[in-house]
């Protein structure tokens, strides 16, 4: 007989991450890391979710009815443990409560959904860009939550430059911060070395002092990765000279200075200011947020 038991099955398999039911891939979409060993802990995870769900006696219906009931009187951790029973039987229905708790903050539901939707991205073509958009805004939440999983995930979006402003530093610190939070971190390191090697000299260096103040923590409203998310949106078109101070067209929209406007970007509405306008450049906020970026050419 195993001496590996039920429980310790459990107890390591529940250590390897929560936020991976069926079809939600974990940080297995950074090429570099090695796929065996993460599909070896997903095995993991899946037999010991089976093994806990088995001995708290959530597989009878009457179990189940319970915890829908709680579901759905709002309970975050209710409907992500009730979207993860759900499995294989509706998979649609478990996105629906995924989101739910996700919405309502609850990391290991913003993690499960970033991972489905990069995921369902690897396979997409005319809707791959908005499914890792979506991949990022859930993931960013739960990377500030200290999901590793997501924290890694982050890591490669700043490292490709896809969705996201490409920042080798930004990468540098998310997959430090994630190896850092892993309890599989050896299986990371080859990545970061990696990932090292593409920095320049003075990328490695910042990297490695704002590492010794970088504490992501979850914020209210916009996060720093949402933002640049919209700010990766923004195209810079002409000045436009005439009577008055000079104009400068954002997105196919025209802002003087000083003036905040609305932008229709993918499927959100976002208000945007613009300050300081030159022939090369210009200074936007995103309203009712801190962040400042300066648009260029």
């Amino acid at each position: 007989m195993n001496c590996f038991g039920p429980l310790a099955w459990a107890r390591a398999a529940f250590a390897a991450g929560p936020g991976h039911p069926r079809g939600l891939a974990g940080p297995a979409e950074a090429e570099s890391i090695t796929v065996s060993a993460m599909q070896g802990r997903r095995l993991l995870w899946w037999l010991g979710l089976g093994i806990a769900i088995a001995g708290r006696g959530l597989g009878a219906p009457a179990d189940l009815a319970h915890l829908k009931a709680a579901a759905e009187a709002g309970d975050p951790q209710a409907q992500y443990d009730y979207a993860r029973a759900l499995a294989a039987s509706d998979e649609a229905g478990q996105l629906v409560w995924f989101e739910r708790a996700a919405r309502a903050g609850y990391a290991p539901a913003q993690e499960a959904l970033g991972s489905h939707y990069a995921s369902e991205a690897r396979s997409a073509t005319a809707e791959r860009a908005t499914l890792l958009r979506e991949s990022v805004r859930w993931s960013s939440r739960a990377a500030f939550a200290g999901i590793y999983t997501a924290q890694l995930r982050i890591a490669q979006f700043y490292r490709t430059g896809e969705v996201l402003p490409k920042d080798l530093v930004a990468a540098y610190l998310w997959m430090q911060t994630g190896i850092n939070n892993s309890p599989f971190s050896v299986i990371y390191r080859s990545s970061l070395d990696q990932l090292s090697a593409e920095m320049s000299a003075a990328e490695r260096a910042e990297a490695e002092e704002k590492m010794k103040r970088f504490q992501p923590k979850p914020v209210t409203g916009m996060n720093a990765i949402e933002a640049d998310l919209i700010l990766a949106q923004l195209h810079l078109g002409q000045v436009l000279h005439g009577p008055g101070a000079p104009r400068v067209v954002i997105n196919d929209v025209p802002f003087a200075s000083g003036e905040t406007k609305e932008l229709k970007l993918g499927g959100e509405t976002v208000r945007l200011t613009c300050f300081s306008i030159d022939e090369k450049s210009v200074l936007v906020s995103i309203a009712g947020t801190s962040y400042i970026h300066w648009l260029k050419r």
